[in-house]
């Protein structure tokens, strides 16, 4: 089955073959559903306290939590840069921690994601979301060892210098479905990546401490 790596719709559709984004204060799990958990960056810049790291850690430890995020930084929108990257170090932090993988927010920031992942050397996958950037933006952070997740808006050269092992797809706000958009992907590709996305959600994402 296909899993969609990361969409914030779960009140408007059913969301069984998806992972659903939400901030720690808001995780009330349902049976059955997989979830990423982390400090979005846009609500350091709401006046909100940022989540301190235990809080995220015992939050995240839920079996139902297959990864951390989306944490990220953002130069458009959000709190200062500096809060914006102690709060993402955190996050990298309780994904090592956990073995779980990080969803990545990143607004004209690749070439911060890239260097902060070269320098902190993660174990865990580091998967930037809703990829929409330049071939040349790509191929710097897949250069550093992050993977790319595509929604319903992609560039094609950037999807066609995506390694099949490190990519992904996801809905997150789009009101199309999981399979509409692999299948998006798929033609532009010229080769359906169905399978190559379920056996990377499965290594990656779905592992022993999923829910079964």
């Amino acid at each position: 089955m296909l899993i969609d790596i990361h969409t914030h719709l779960s009140d408007t559709r059913s969301t069984l073959n998806a992972i659903v984004n939400c901030e720690p204060n808001e995780f009330k799990p349902v049976d059955g559903q997989l979830y990423s958990v982390g400090v979005h960056p846009w609500t350091l810049g709401e006046g909100r306290e940022a989540v301190d790291k235990q809080t995220l850690l015992r939050v995240a430890s839920h079996p139902q939590v297959v990864a951390i995020g989306e944490s990220g930084i953002d130069l458009l929108r959000g709190g200062v840069l500096f809060q914006q990257m102690l709060v993402f170090r955190q996050a990298v932090e309780v994904s090592e921690e956990l073995s779980k993988p990080l969803i990545i927010h990143c607004v004209k920031t690749h070439d911060i994601i890239a260097q902060l992942r070269r320098e902190m050397k993660p174990r865990m996958d580091w998967i930037v979301h809703g990829f929409r950037g330049k071939p040349t933006v790509a191929q710097i952070l897949l250069q550093s060892g992050c993977s790319l997740s595509y929604g319903e808006q992609f560039n094609p050269e950037s999807l066609a210098v995506t390694p099949f092992d490190r990519l992904y797809a996801e809905t997150d706000t789009s009101t199309l479905s999981i399979d509409t958009i692999v299948q998006a992907l798929s033609v532009s590709r010229g080769v359906d990546l169905t399978q190559t996305i379920i056996d990377n959600v499965e290594g990656v994402l779905i592992g022993p401490k999923s829910v079964k």
